[in-house]
Formats: structure tokens, C-alpha cells, sequence
């Protein structure tokens, strides 16, 4: 950053090239398996989660993943492996979930300050 060299720079500008013609693209993710049909006036917050237990054969430790959705595209994501190690494969999942729901109040918190308004709690199991 320092000291930019001439290709530096020409990367840099297609990068900028690149976000100036896209600024029309995004992306959304619509799983026909789930059955969601939300579209991007669509205010309710969507978590998917999933772990497994004990994948790591050297540490036996777990590994986990979210992604929060809203309005029709996913805004927050989390995969790495758990600090410590699961009894259970229950106790994995419930680790997730818990993380993901902690990272939704979060968010919830943020939606809250800029539009005025609580996004009301709903849940669905699947």
C-alpha cells in the first residue's frame, strides 16, 4: 500500500471497473428444498445451520457453520471449528444454533438502531 507498483494499479482499476459495471448484480440465495419464497422486501431474518462431531481425527474437535439471510441474500456467515471438544453430536448442533442465534440478536440489535423498529421473533424448525 505503501508503494504501489504500475501493475498495482492496473488491477486496482479493474477491480474498480469490475464493481462500477455489477452494481446492478447481487446475489440471493432462494433453497427450493426448504420451501422459502422470500424475496428482497422480505423482512424476516433466516438462519441455516450445521455441525458435525468430532470431524477433526487429530484434535476430535467439531466443526460448525451458520448463515443469516435477510431481504433475499445472505449478510452473515460463520464456519470454523469449536473451541472445545462435544460430548454428542446433539451438543454440537446446539453449540451452532446457539452461536448463530447470539450473532442474530446482534444483527437484530443493529436493525433496531437504524430503522426504529423490533423485527418481531418467529422460529421455524426444520
Amino acid at each position: 500500500m505503501s508503494c504501489p507498483t504500475q501493475k498495482n494499479l492496473t488491477l486496482a482499476h479493474q477491480v474498480i471497473r469490475y464493481i462500477i459495471g455489477t452494481l446492478d448484480l447481487k446475489i440471493t440465495c432462494r433453497p427450493e428444498e426448504f420451501n422459502c419464497p422470500f424475496s428482497s422486501t422480505d423482512t424476516n431474518i433466516m438462519m441455516f445451520t450445521d455441525s458435525d462431531w468430532a470431524k477433526s481425527v487429530d484434535t476430535r474437535r467439531s466443526h460448525g457453520c451458520y448463515v443469516i439471510m435477510f431481504a433475499g441474500a445472505a449478510i452473515a456467515h460463520w464456519s470454523k471449528a469449536h473451541k472445545s471438544v462435544m460430548l454428542s453430536s446433539a451438543a454440537a448442533e446446539y453449540y451452532e444454533a446457539s452461536e448463530g442465534c447470539r450473532k442474530i440478536e446482534y444483527i437484530r440489535g443493529i436493525l433496531a438502531y437504524f430503522y426504529g423498529f423490533e423485527l418481531p421473533l418467529t422460529a421455524t424448525y426444520r
